[in-house]
């Protein structure tokens, strides 16, 4: 069963109002200059990226100095007033507002704190393959500050969005603080009654938690806790058995999933045509212009359908879309490996048939393919046509359903499978695992 529990936050003081937005900043790992770091010190020196983020590139880890310098931070920021720390065990609303394609959208959720299991084992579900890199800087960084700066983010099943639409009753007046992080409003309630984290903790309990994205930072919270066990400092009600999660219901109508789109580097030349004559026995062809503005090309996917896929070249004016003839037999050769959910997702059937048995064998140069990736078909096109022989392929979102499917089989998707948008800003709370 799941166990979700109210902590003590530490929190930015509200002595200059509710308005946090300058001490707010996107997930560590979507910052990799030092360019875009100071651009957020620039709004403040107290922003969170001054302890989030001690090297760069993230992918790696620094040297130790650097980390310990960012815990060394945190507790002066306490000390000084900058940062507060709840009194009481909470729970924390979060609600954000935003725009995306002309569209308006609320995503509600909760912050607690959530008591770690070994993925896949129990009621914490994994749905994506990890790099091992950011695990090993996010170990540093919560050794040193031993705290969890940012949320994992997960999602639970709840067909009438009943828990948030109980919480949520509680947030009708303004909320505690606020702020605007890339044109998304980020608002927070803070909820203290020992009622409301009861009833909670109650209906989360016997629901699996599926991580939407943060794998690396719960895959950290693992490593850190059986770090603590092995130094025989670690107690059955010691903080550091739990990691601080953001909760989304799947049936939350603001709850929005993107594509990631793809671009294979070391190719061979070839042309859309010879790709649309190796895939004729296997996949329906049509032809799109790839116009001025790329988006349509994103519009032709999804009108299609949730197996299609736009190929685009940098030499050729025309886009290719493609989609299976039989999609739920196409990769029946992986059966004794991968559940039906997870041989009919889109990202499956692009990278376990067309890239492996036709793209690669006929025109990849060199032993292992070089991919890239973008969220907006923009980037995608642009990047494109600034490589010979790269291929672009526009692909469809996955359906959230998909997702909890694939995750329910306890099978691991494909790397950037999903992307839900917007990320969580950093900087709302931050969960401490010291007194």
């Amino acid at each position: 069963m799941a166990q979700i529990e109210g902590f003590r936050g530490i929190r930015y003081s509200l002595t200059q109002g509710t308005d946090i937005s300058p001490y707010l900043a996107p997930p560590y790992d979507t910052i990799m200059t030092d360019q875009a770091k100071n651009r957020l010190l620039e709004h403040s020196p107290h922003n969170i990226v001054a302890i989030d983020l001690p090297y760069l590139p993230p992918k790696q880890a620094g040297p130790e100095h650097l980390y310990r310098q960012a815990g060394e931070r945190l507790r002066e920021w306490l000390e000084q007033d900058v940062l507060t720390r709840e009194i009481e065990p909470a729970i924390y609303l979060y609600r954000q507002s935003f725009t995306y394609g002309g569209k308006n959208y609320i995503r509600r959720g909760f912050i607690g704190r959530l008591r770690l299991e070994e993925l896949g084992k129990g009621s914490v579900l994994p749905h994506e393959q990890t790099y091992s890199g950011p695990k090993e800087d996010r170990l540093l960084l919560t050794r040193h500050s031993q705290a969890y700066i940012s949320q994992v983010f997960c999602l639970y099943e709840d067909s009438d969005n009943e828990i948030a639409d109980v919480l949520f009753t509680k947030a009708q007046s303004n909320p505690t603080y606020w702020g605007v992080l890339d044109g998304v409003k980020n608002e927070v309630w803070v909820i203290t009654e020992r009622s409301a984290r009861h009833w909670l903790a109650s209906k989360m309990a016997p629901k699996p938690v599926f991580i939407a994205d943060g794998h690396h930072r719960y895959s950290t919270a693992l490593n850190y806790r059986n770090l603590l066990a092995q130094q025989a400092q670690l107690h059955q009600n010691h903080p550091a058995n739990y990691v601080s999660a953001m909760f989304v219901s799947m049936s939350e109508p603001g709850l929005l999933v993107l594509p990631t789109h793809r671009v294979v580097m070391n190719l061979k030349p070839f042309t859309l045509a010879e790709l649309a004559e190796a895939l004729k026995d296997q996949f329906h062809p049509r032809w799109v212009s790839k116009q001025d503005d790329p988006q349509h090309l994103e519009q032709a996917v999804v009108t299609t359908g949730d197996q299609s896929f736009a190929f685009v070249k940098p030499d050729e004016d025309r886009a290719l879309v493609v989609w299976p003839q039989d999609g739920e037999h196409l990769l029946d050769h992986m059966r004794d490996k991968y559940t039906l959910a997870w041989r009919t997702l889109p990202v499956a059937i692009l990278h376990n048939f067309i890239f492996e048995k036709v793209v690669y064998p006929k025109w990849l140069d060199g032993d292992q393919p070089q991919i890239e990736y973008f969220h907006r078909a923009d980037e995608t096109v642009e990047f494109v046509n600034g490589h010979p022989n790269a291929l672009g392929a526009i692909v469809p979102p996955t359906p959230v359903e998909s997702v909890r499917k694939v995750c329910s089989d306890k099978m691991l998707m494909p790397q950037k499978s999903t992307y839900f948008y917007p990320k969580l800003a950093t900087g709302l709370i931050v969960y401490p695992m010291f007194d």
